[in-house]
């Protein structure tokens, strides 16, 4: 190639770069700046000569963003997008970055092409998005509204010719319809806490993975552990409340239908106590009075495991920590005997009628989490096993549950 021909190729190839309306910075895998374009010269607002071979860190307002990408493609030379700030003439200034990796005669270089970053056009997004959401919502909502009034309308028909010939039933008429509309609100609700009871275990199972990647990476292996236990112990928590969403939604009558098996109850409240207390994180102090070494029954084990935890679980969620739960069980040799006992909130007088009822939670507890379905199922399961659960409590002081069960609940006639 001739001398004329190399330099009008490189005179185009500087007018080429140079016209490009956007900042470019070209630098080594160190950051050693080695070329940038007019519109990164105006950017900075120095001499060429100041800028090449100084380090593209010294512009960086936030010194935790990487230089050399760590990502790449397929092709080993392309990383996403990502937006960063820099300090130009002690000005920060947010920036979209797109950076490609370029391999030339061995040497491998950095393309990093700027853009300011456009906050108007992101809120539009977001606005559109949001109005989208509300749009849909809007829409879902009148959906379901002319659904209901279509039931209602058809409902109120039927209504009417029942009440010509039954004049009488008015009041029940009346009373199903209350019971109806709680029953959705109590669906509602339910819906609500569900949601929020998943929210919190899930944001800590995402963050804790940050901790655990940058852990085993830099080799903490105590730590490593540590935070692999607050996963476990999340996913517990989920799983805890899945069983208790899992029993309700079955069917709309949750029937609970025991599989009477063998079962060592004495193993088995070690076992809850045991995954209760890995939960708790020694929070609180474990009081076990447990005076049989074994006792085989014949009991469905799974309801009997979930009612003690349901009832742990209370006494750990409503009390203090540093306080005591006191677990008791003893048999007479026809039945088995459990209580728990918490030093916590105690449960208000207006409340302890409608305990054992679904979704309902008393009304002094506050932000403590909860979906109101713990003390209902424990109530379906002691029934189906032929068993009887009842309470003491004292506000401010505790409260303490009574388990009584069948050792051989099979053979319990009706």
């Amino acid at each position: 190639m001739s001398t004329l021909l190399h330099k009008k190729i490189e005179f185009q190839y500087h007018l080429l770069f140079d016209s490009i309306f956007d900042p470019i910075f070209i630098y080594d895998l160190e950051g050693k700046i080695i070329k940038i374009n007019s519109p990164a010269l105006k950017l900075i607002d120095l001499d060429e000569k100041l800028i090449i071979g100084t380090n593209i860190k010294e512009y960086l307002f936030d010194l935790t963003t990487p230089i050399v990408p760590v990502d790449f493609d397929e092709e080993n030379s392309y990383i996403a997008s990502f937006i960063t700030s820099y300090n130009f003439n002690s000005s920060p200034i947010k920036m979209e970055s797109r950076m490609k990796i370029i391999d030339i005669e061995g040497d491998t270089i950095i393309m990093n092409i700027m853009r300011p970053f456009d906050y108007d056009k992101e809120n539009e997004i977001e606005n559109n998005r949001i109005n989208q959401e509300l749009k849909q919502k809007v829409f879902d909502r009148t959906i379901q509204l002319e659904d209901a009034l279509d039931e209602l309308r058809t409902e109120i028909d039927d209504r009417i010719e029942v009440e010509k010939a039954l004049i009488n039933a008015k009041d029940e008429v009346m009373k199903s319809l209350e019971k109806e509309r709680e029953l959705s609100e109590l669906k509602t609700r339910f819906i609500s806490m569900v949601s929020h009871e998943y929210r919190t275990p899930l944001t800590a199972i995402l963050s804790t993975t940050y901790i655990l990647e940058y852990l085993f990476t830099h080799n903490k292996k105590i730590d490593f552990e540590k935070q692999l236990k607050k996963i476990q112990k999340s996913v517990k928590i989920m799983t805890s409340l899945l069983e208790d969403v899992l029993v309700v939604g079955r069917n709309e009558k949750y029937d609970a239908i025991p599989q009477f098996t063998k079962t060592d109850l004495v193993a088995l409240s070690y076992e809850v106590i045991d995954e209760i207390k890995f939960v708790d994180d020694f929070t609180h102090n474990f009081e076990i009075s447990i005076q049989e070494k074994s006792l085989n029954s014949i009991i469905d084990s799974k309801f009997m495991k979930h009612i003690l935890k349901n009832l742990l679980t209370n006494a750990m969620k409503y009390s203090e920590r540093g306080t005591n739960i006191k677990f008791t069980f003893h048999s007479d040799g026809k039945f088995s005997y459990f209580s728990v006992a918490d030093t916590g909130l105690g449960i208000p007088k207006s409340d302890q009628e409608r305990l054992f009822q679904p979704f309902h939670r008393s009304n002094n507890v506050g932000t403590i989490s909860g979906t109101g379905l713990g003390l209902a199922i424990v109530k379906k399961f002691t029934d189906a096993l032929k068993g009887e659960i009842s309470f003491e409590t004292q506000l401010k002081v505790g409260s303490t549950f009574y388990l009584k069960v069948p050792i051989n609940g099979e053979n319990i006639k009706e």
